[in-house]
């Protein structure tokens, strides 16, 4: 994963200096939103893989012009997987596109759907009610400015994670956990008497006593320090865990060594002739 958010990093200080110099569609898909899809894994290089201005089968001209084309439709072993619809990057995206859902919901193989302007990508799919696309996108990433929980989404649409088949249950578990982190955070910042009556009454010294008015008041301001501090202390940890470095495995020791004796070499015997 730091690999990935490292590769986005960069994408969005290439796409910050592009940006004053991008005008009109086709400059943005170019310039911005090619680099992003590559950046994904997908090969913009092959047309088996990555087709520019698609036309489906189902796709009727319209009235005294061309068929209707999706500006990229990402293709996995030969089926269509993301269909990608581009606009300006001077233009504000809209939540819904008309054109994007025909397609969609005329390609039941085809699980997600992207409206982007190069810097900001909403990611569409059918949890409303299958094989039409919903209204509001399920996930937004904006280049410009993202998070490491952000970028951890993102990867799952990746070629190497990609899962076409888990979008619906991926989509949802997207939206709870954002429902449920915004109900909490909503909660830690300025907790409710609700909570602060529920945590009071979990802790054994006001076991048996009347939790009233004056005491939930009185208890709050605590509470909330309370939270505060135990928040401070679990990013203190994270990043304590992250900056220390791993214990290497410990070196075997070396065998000890032998000590073997010295002999010291015989000494040579010197006759002594007696008749001297």
């Amino acid at each position: 994963m730091a690999a990935f958010h490292d590769q986005f990093l960069k994408l969005a200080e290439q796409i910050r200096r592009r940006l004053p110099h991008v005008h009109g569609e086709e400059s943005t898909k170019q310039a911005l939103i090619l680099p992003f899809i590559g950046a994904l894994g997908y090969d913009i290089y092959d047309p088996t893989e990555i087709r520019p201005e698609y036309v489906a089968d189902f796709a009727k001209k319209r009235p005294g012009g061309p068929a209707e084309k999706v500006d990229y439709a990402i293709h996995l072993g030969g089926t269509p997987v993301i269909f990608v619809e581009c606009k300006s990057a001077d233009v504000a995206l809209h939540n819904f596109s008309g054109q994007l859902a025909r397609y969609f919901n005329a390609t039941p193989a085809c699980p997600v759907a992207v409206l982007t302007n190069g810097v900001k990508y909403m990611f569409f799919t059918d949890l409303e009610e299958k094989n039409i696309l919903g209204e509001k996108p399920f996930f937004e990433f904006d280049v410009l400015s993202f998070t490491e929980a952000d970028v951890e989404v993102l990867e799952t649409f990746s070629r190497e994670r990609f899962n076409p088949g888990g979008v619906r249950e991926q989509a949802e578990e997207i939206i709870y956990t954002s429902k449920i982190s915004g109900y909490m955070g909503s909660i830690l910042r300025n907790p409710p008497e609700s909570f602060t009556r529920f945590v009071l009454g979990e802790l054994s010294v006001f076991a048996g006593k009347r939790l009233t008015p004056r005491v939930i008041e009185k208890f709050t301001p605590t509470i909330k320090r309370a939270i505060q501090a135990t928040l401070l202390d679990m990013a203190t940890r994270s990043i304590k865990d992250q900056a220390e470095p791993r214990a290497e495995a410990p070196v075997p020791a070396a065998p000890p060594k032998l000590e073997v004796p010295t002999v010291a070499p015989p000494q040579p015997v010197i006759k002594i002739d007696e008749k001297l």
